[in-house]
């Protein structure tokens, strides 16, 4: 929040954004070159000190284009943690930080909004989890480790 009006006043520009794509491309790359040792292989055991790293890292994502889910999910992969586990830390440490996000927001918006906008709202809230039960052919709503367990065979080829 303190960096918030410094970064909106002189890093959002066409330049310094496409800088931060192309940033944080390399950095996706360099990692994916070095292929780290996994040392954790699930979220739940990764240490204080890793995931301290993986939160200093995230600083990055404050530079404009430079993505969050990106610096989170390669800074834990580039300190040992599995593929597996750095995308679960990852989606654990965004569910705050959207939540906080957009009640802040709200917040802020309060004096626009109306009780007319209460059915977008309700339709925002549940057709992302509809299209995920839907996608994954189940009927319910995804509770985390149902989450988890529904991810477990996903991964990413490295650029080699």
């Amino acid at each position: 929040m303190a960096a918030r009006d410094f970064i909106k006043a002189h890093l959002f520009t066409g330049n310094s954004v496409a800088w931060g794509l192309i940033l944080g491309a390399i950095y996706i790359l360099v990692i994916e070159r070095l292929h780290p040792a996994t040392t954790v292989e699930s979220a739940e055991a990764i240490p204080l000190r890793t995931a301290f790293g993986v939160g200093i890292a995230q600083i990055l994502a404050l530079f404009p284009g430079f993505s969050r889910s990106g610096a989170t999910i390669m800074s834990a992969y580039a300190l040992g943690c599995s593929r597996k586990a750095s995308a679960e830390f990852s989606f654990f440490l965004a569910v705050p930080i959207m939540f906080a996000a957009t009640g802040l927001d709200l917040y802020k918006s309060r004096h626009l909004l109306t009780t007319a906008d209460l059915p977008i709202f309700a339709v925002g809230m549940w057709w992302p989890s509809s299209a995920r039960c839907w996608c994954s052919g189940r009927s319910s709503s995804l509770s985390p480790p149902q989450f988890r367990a529904g991810s477990r065979g996903i991964g990413w080829q490295s650029v080699r």
